[in-house]
């Protein structure tokens, strides 16, 4: 019923082209694409039981249909993500320490900016603000991606925040810190004097590794991090909803004027290289698919 009232509200150019994914991908089985399938369909399953990642994930076989329709989407409806880049840790673990709800966390830095963002989205929505976005916020442990080369002044607590799918990455301090709040929700992300950072790709892994609020995220992201991290851009994000599609997996990734968003379920170290690969060619294999939005 919330999506209904905002859509209402809200100018229709604020979507995605998320609706139209038949007509912008290409879809094809798991079985074109390697002649074994049954053989790497027990692979997986036994992989998933042998992590002890089962139950409730649901086995492959119950995901394929053998049909080329593409298959439901299962993700939320958003115009930009924003992620808070998490670097509290030298060991690249901080992601192992984020409670169930990080927005929650108001007291601790940098998590409680997550909770203002949410409420000033809601207040412009209740308002019915035109400008306002639908937006998906998470924090994100970037494991290769270097931001920002500039030492930070020990005694400011430093913010910030990437957006996509501008690509850009906002600079701040506590001064700021309600300024941004409203920008993220709101299109244009120039209008401020804040410090607007780009980031130096055009392709992004995010893998749910949130430990805390689902040990089999956390199992996992360990596992397809060891496999990929060497060959993509990478980073491990809080919770994207989906406990039964473990192990979750988004691909960003910029053509010319467009950033499209690729969602991928039950994806492990047997199959995630051939899924992604598939995905640079525009191609989406159906069985590991949860949705996807093209923006412009």
């Amino acid at each position: 019923m919330m999506y209904v009232k905002l859509m209402a509200r809200v100018p229709i150019r604020f979507y995605s082209s998320r609706l139209k994914d038949k007509q912008i991908h290409n879809f094809i089985s798991i079985r074109k694409l390697d002649p074994n399938y049954q053989k790497l369909e027990s692979q997986c399953n036994c992989y998933f039981e042998n992590l002890k990642l089962a139950d409730p994930i649901t086995p492959i076989t119950n995901i394929t249909n053998g049909s080329s329709t593409p298959p439901r989407s299962t993700i939320p409806i958003y115009k930009r993500h924003v992620l808070l880049i998490d670097e509290t840790s030298n060991g690249k673990q901080a992601h192992m320490r984020w409670k169930s709800k990080v927005e929650d966390n108001d007291g601790v830095y940098p998590y409680g900016i997550l909770k203002k963002i949410k409420e000033k989205n809601v207040e412009l929505m209740k308002e019915g603000n035109q400008e306002c976005l639908p937006i998906l916020t998470t924090v994100v442990e970037l494991l290769n991606v270097q931001v920002d080369k500039k030492t930070e002044d020990s005694n400011k607590n430093t913010y910030k925040l990437l957006c996509l799918p501008e690509w850009k990455v906002l600079k701040f301090d506590e001064s700021s810190i309600d300024e941004v709040c409203e920008l993220v929700n709101k299109p244009d992300l120039n209008d401020t004097s804040v410090e607007l950072l780009p980031l130096d790709t055009n392709e992004l892994l995010l893998v749910c590794g949130h430990n805390q609020r689902d040990a089999r995220c956390g199992v996992m992201a360990k596992e397809l991090a060891t496999k990929i991290e060497s060959k993509h851009p990478l980073g491990l994000v809080s919770h994207i909803g989906g406990h039964k599609f473990a192990g979750n997996v988004i691909m960003y990734k910029q053509v010319e004027d467009m950033t499209h968003s690729y969602w991928f379920r039950h994806m492990n170290p047997l199959v995630v290289d051939c899924v992604l690969e598939e995905a640079r060619r525009g191609n989406l294999v159906s069985e590991f698919y949860r949705g996807s939005i093209s923006f412009k």
